[in-house]
């Protein structure tokens, strides 16, 4: 019964994954049991939102008018945007794509077995 128990421990919910990583990039992969580069995903976000925050806060105190922002922090506000989202876009598919390896391991360990 044990045996069934850590067989059933291995399958991921590919789903599941990728929703929990578009909530918190990271958070898929600690669901995958990839603890490491979840945590490494978590940190790298917290770094990009860490940094984002002054060019951000320039960005919005001028909305109205977008001319008043200076080039260079209208560069970092962009740069560092577009790195976020490629964090979030990587870590989902990361995610999803892990727990469908997790599962087809799973899968071949089980029809071995048998």
């Amino acid at each position: 019964m044990t045996e069934e128990k850590s067989k059933e421990k291995q399958v991921k919910n590919p789903l599941l994954a990728l929703v929990l990583s578009a909530i918190l990039p990271g958070l898929g992969q600690v669901y995958n049991s990839q603890y490491k580069k979840g945590l490494f995903f978590i940190g790298f976000n917290m770094i990009i939102n860490f940094l984002i925050r002054e060019p951000l806060a320039i960005v919005l105190e001028n909305i109205d008018d977008l001319d008043k922002v200076d080039g260079p922090t209208m560069f970092v506000f962009v740069g560092y945007s577009l790195a976020s989202m490629a964090l979030w876009v990587y870590a989902m598919v990361d995610a999803r794509r892990n727990a469908e390896l997790i599962n087809s391991e799973a899968k071949k360990q089980n029809f071995s077995e048998e």
